[in-house]
């Protein structure tokens, strides 16, 4: 019997000793992963903050809000490249001299119904926040302005 003790003894070793090494991996794992979640979770936060100042200096600009909701429903949706063309160009400026120099911030500027608001694929982080524009002193027209940002 004194043989048997001893291997089950053993058996019970090697099972702990396994049951530890697995949890050290599990816990390296989440550890790793878990920095990297809460760096981009910083980042997100960061452009999301500065998107949300964007977009409430457009809705505070009563000339750039009227230029947005005088659209006609042909010209929507204007891809950023076709802001100036549109006569947006207040739009675009106020876009690019808000943007930190490490980012770009593009928009595009939508109707108000289920169509795809999107850019062409960018291969980045993109973040992305909208806002309504609907109201200017003569017309009630609503847009959508898409703010399109991501880190140089």
């Amino acid at each position: 019997m004194s043989s048997y003790g001893k291997m089950n003894k053993k058996g019970w070793i090697k099972i702990v000793e396994a049951f530890i090494a697995i949890l050290l991996l599990i816990g390296v794992s989440l550890f790793l992963y878990g920095g990297s979640s809460d760096k981009e979770k910083k980042d997100s936060s960061e452009i999301y903050k500065i998107q949300r100042t964007i977009l409430e200096s457009i809705q505070n600009n009563e000339k750039i809000r009227s230029e947005i909701v005088n659209l006609t429903e042909e010209e929507i949706p204007v891809k950023w490249e076709n802001f100036q063309e549109k006569d947006l160009e207040d739009l675009k400026e106020l876009i690019i001299s808000m943007t930190p120099a490490n980012m770009i911030c593009i928009s595009k500027i939508c109707k108000m119904n289920n169509e795809i608001c999107d850019i062409d694929y960018i291969e980045k982080d993109v973040y992305t926040h909208s806002t309504i524009i609907s109201v200017d002193k003569t017309e009630y027209n609503p847009r959508q302005v898409k703010l399109f940002c991501y880190k140089k």
